[in-house]
């Protein structure tokens, strides 16, 4: 996988910077030219690494063996889906 700036990433001030949370590097700011969706695009853009990190939890526990248990197979997903649901929530605004 190729290397990014690692996350958590927040989007900063009234143009939209996004920085790494941790150390403040700066990683872009949201063009003027999308208008109103310049908000929402840093944040979509902020949560890429957390989106990274949803996403392979989901795959992980999707590869594991269940036998035919589907209520293990529930009780395994569970965890990672809520945590993508969390992310895309963040990503639409519904939570910091």
């Amino acid at each position: 996988m190729s290397k990014y700036t690692e996350g958590p990433w927040e989007v900063v001030g009234p143009y939209f910077d996004v920085y790494q949370a941790d150390s403040s590097e700066y990683i872009c700011q949201s063009s003027k030219s999308q208008g109103d969706r310049r908000e929402a695009n840093a944040r979509l853009i902020a949560e890429a690494p957390a989106m990274v990190e949803a996403m392979l939890a989901v795959l992980t526990a999707w590869d594991e063996p269940y036998y035919g248990d589907l209520a293990q197979a529930r009780d395994t997903m569970f965890d990672p889906i809520e945590a993508a649901r969390v992310v895309l929530a963040r990503i639409e605004g519904a939570t910091k």
